[in-house]
């Protein structure tokens, strides 16, 4: 889930309507492979729309941008408290953060903003 975020704050953060291969920055420890695996179920999950380009068989630049419900999940966790506490949360029902629906995860998101808006 961590990477899905970081694609998606990417995607939102940036001006640009392509990256190319020079300006995908995914460091901590994201392959092209695993990039590409995430667009790909990301944008079956509705959450970014667009397409890659390959050259070579390597990616070369991609051009997305993000859903309605992408920007919700932007929206819900821009802020690192939230997103913590969210994962915190999951981990203490003893669940995996990657095994919970992301339709959920984003729900148990907004709850968590719910609950510090309201002071609970």
């Amino acid at each position: 889930m961590d990477v899905v975020r970081q694609i998606i704050k990417e995607i939102a953060d940036n001006d640009e309507p392509a990256l190319t291969n020079e300006k995908i920055e995914f460091g901590r420890g994201v392959s092209i492979d695993e990039l590409v695996y995430h667009f790909k179920i990301m944008e079956e999950a509705g959450l970014i729309n667009g397409k890659m380009s390959f050259a070579d068989n390597k990616l070369r630049s991609y051009s997305y941008s993000l859903s309605w419900y992408g920007n919700d999940f932007h929206d819900t966790f821009s802020n690192d408290n939230v997103w913590n506490r969210t994962k915190a949360f999951v981990k203490e029902k003893g669940m995996e953060v990657s095994k919970v629906p992301l339709d959920v995860f984003i729900e148990l998101g907004k709850d968590v903003i719910r609950k510090t808006l309201l002071g609970e």
